[in-house]
């Protein structure tokens, strides 16, 4: 979608766009989820205070090495123990953290700073929620304790570094009572979840919106992107359905 909207709100000639080495470099890096590597299109969105074209792209590649990860973890807690194991990643995962964060606070070196949004820094999210679950019964338990002490973590985390280490934690606990607490909030479209789609959709729309309209109000800017999204979700979801029940069929 980047890549169609850019081809129509560049500043540059069509065939000049074309041609040029950014677009091709764009399309290379996120056809290897690579985003990092070329995050913009030549003339696109650069009177916009970022100019990337989907900056949610980003957590591609750390998605596909969390589901990389699965079968070195499941065969580590086979051998060790699930809580032992899982806790040792949350714990080294936030040590990565601290270490690559405070090596840029102290050199300055910029590659500090990409490497602390790298893969290992990010572990600790995915794998503290499958903590919770290998023991929810516990969790449970003390599930109102938890987010009362959670709750107010989570707002401070954003003002101070050290709260933040606990993110991981904090932010699982709120997430999975609000998951498995509030079913009827979940959000669908008929029975297909589109939270995934909608994800990936709503930073080019914000995009397109502020490019098309740099001065629009922030409640028109919320609602119409709102709206413009869920409506992009709902369609991508259903050609993402027909897309998969062909390829069943024909494979």
């Amino acid at each position: 979608m980047g890549f169609i909207a850019g081809m129509f709100l560049t500043s540059l000639p069509f065939s000049e766009f074309l041609h040029n080495a950014q677009t091709w470099k764009y399309l290379g890096a996120n056809a290897v989820f690579l985003n990092y590597l070329q995050p913009t299109l030549p003339g696109v969105f650069e009177g916009n205070v970022l100019p990337f074209v989907n900056a949610s792209l980003w957590t591609m590649k750390v998605e596909i090495m969390f589901y990389v990860s699965v079968p070195i973890v499941y065969w580590l807690i086979n051998r060790y123990g699930r809580n032992k194991v899982i806790i040792s990643i949350i714990l080294l995962s936030i040590l990565y953290d601290v270490l690559t964060a405070e090596l840029y606070n102290y050199t300055g070196n910029p590659v500090y700073a990409k490497l602390n949004h790298q893969v290992f820094g990010m572990f600790a999210y995915f794998y503290a929620p499958v903590l919770l679950l290998f023991n929810k019964e516990k969790i449970r338990k003390h599930i109102v304790s938890l987010l009362v002490l959670s709750i107010p973590l989570l707002l401070c985390a954003y003002s101070n570094e050290w709260v933040k280490r606990l993110s991981p934690f904090t932010l699982s606990i709120v997430l999975v009572a609000f998951a498995y607490g509030v079913r009827k909030l979940h959000f669908s479209y008929g029975w297909k979840d589109v939270s995934y789609e909608f994800y990936l959709l709503h930073f080019p729309v914000l995009q397109v919106f502020l490019a098309i309209n740099p001065g629009i109000s922030l409640p028109v800017l919320l609602v119409m992107s709102l709206t413009f999204t869920l409506v992009l979700a709902m369609a991508l979801n259903k050609v993402l359905a027909i897309w998969i029940s062909w390829k069943s069929v024909v494979f």
